[in-house]
Order: C-alpha cells, then structure tokens, then sequence
C-alpha cells in the first residue's frame, strides 16, 4: 500500500480501526489460508476434494462478482467491512 500510495478508509473518507483492519485483511487473506488446508484434505478423500473445489471456486467467482458488478468496484472483503482503498 505504501509504494502505491494507497491507504484504507470507511465509507466516510476516516482511517479504519484496528477491528476493521484486522477483520477486513482476515477476509482478504481467507484463500490464501484455506488453500493449503484444502489441498490437504483433497489429497485423502475425492468427496473433499469435489466439495473443496466447488467452494474455492464459488469464493473466487463471488471476489469478481463484486469487482465487476458494483458500481463503486468494491471486493467482498471492502463490503463486509465497509471500507475502499483510495489514492493518498
């Protein structure tokens, strides 16, 4: 964020809190956390495998739902914890 010159603010333009912070990188970092637990559980059973799969891909599909679809460009993880990155 800083070497784009980037900050993180709430639906008024006021910096975050430390709670909305937390849970707002919580929910951006979800994939990158449930990724190797996944591959873990797909690797013994193929019912987790297929049930892992749909799941990843319906969070992915539902990331750029909202990036593509909402006027405002806004991912999931900026919705749920009513903030937007803007330009500092």
């Amino acid at each position: 964020r800083y070497l784009f010159q980037l900050r993180v603010v709430d639906d008024n333009g006021l910096a975050i809190s430390q709670e909305q912070m937390v849970s707002r990188e919580a929910i951006r970092n979800l994939f990158a956390w449930f990724a190797p637990f996944a591959t873990f559980l797909s690797l013994n059973t193929p019912l987790w495998s297929a049930i892992l799969q749909i799941l990843v891909y319906s969070f992915i599909g539902l990331e750029f739902i909202f990036l593509l679809l909402l006027p405002d460009k806004r991912t999931v993880h900026d919705v749920v914890c009513h903030s937007r990155v803007v330009l500092d």
